[in-house]
């Protein structure tokens, strides 16, 4: 059964490989000049030959900064998905340090921490090489979290 995160989930296999591909051809392009690239198979536009090792360095290259940089983005989805904005979570930020509403504070800070914990998680999974749009690598929001996001 698929899970709320998982039907939002901008971010296929698909996507994630032509976006590799796409950041190789650049990585190459820098060093050897414009190419082209078709499922895996690098092309200089002068028709000039692109070195097997440099290839091989620049998909390394591109999966380190590119899993990275998903591996964010993708954090920072699954927050927003919880608190919807920045203004937000200021207003929660705030409400969690002023509120008389021991309960509303409480869960304001509950939801602190848990994006805290996602940025750790983030964190971890950097030289995991997780597959980080599954769920079971994520912490899960704190209960109550939706009605107070629903306040503010």
């Amino acid at each position: 059964m698929e899970t709320e995160i998982q039907k939002h989930n901008p971010i296929s296999p698909a996507y994630v490989d032509a976006n590799r591909e796409v950041a190789i051809v650049r990585k190459l392009s820098q060093k050897f000049g414009p190419m082209t690239s078709n499922s895996g198979v690098f092309t200089r536009i002068d028709g000039g030959e692109v070195p097997q090792e440099a290839i091989e360095q620049a998909k390394k290259d591109v999966e380190q900064d590119g899993y990275w940089y998903m591996l964010k983005m993708e954090c920072q989805r699954r927050i927003m998905m919880v608190t919807k904005d920045m203004l937000t979570q200021i207003n929660i930020l705030t409400a969690a340090l002023s509120s008389r509403d021991a309960k509303e504070a409480e869960t304001a800070r509950q939801l602190i921490t848990w994006m805290a914990q996602m940025r750790d998680a983030c964190r971890r999974m950097r030289n995991g090489r997780k597959h980080f749009t599954e769920d079971r690598y994520w912490p899960t929001p704190p209960p109550g979290v939706r009605e107070l996001v629903e306040k503010y």
